[in-house]
């Protein structure tokens, strides 16, 4: 997946990623934000399932639910049970989540 990140007219960071990968940069954008200490929290969760496989980890945001486990990452609409669920693996989760991080801590 290739992001294209950017601030809009009004100084907030955005992300511009393809359809199949759009809900992972509407929860960076919506539910990440500028939170620099969520992010780093994340990536430390994230590593921290991966260690024990047996657990998973799910984290209610603005607008979806994350749920990180060895084996996959998952974000579900909030409001919307009837749209489907994202699933990546973590490596992928973790690439978009450190290159989130890094843009927020450069802007």
């Amino acid at each position: 997946m290739t992001f294209t990140l950017r601030h809009d007219k009004y100084g907030l960071p955005r992300v511009r990623a393809d359809r199949a990968h759009r809900r992972l940069a509407d929860f960076l954008e919506t539910d990440v934000q500028e939170n620099e200490s969520l992010a780093r929290e994340l990536l430390q969760d994230l590593a921290a399932v991966e260690q024990k496989p047996a657990e998973s980890l799910e984290v209610i945001g603005n607008a979806y639910v994350l749920t990180m486990a060895a084996d996959g990452v998952t974000i579900s609409d909030l409001y919307d049970d009837s749209s489907a669920p994202y699933r990546t693996d973590p490596d992928h989760f973790r690439r978009a989540l450190t290159q989130w991080l890094a843009f927020i801590t450069d802007s």
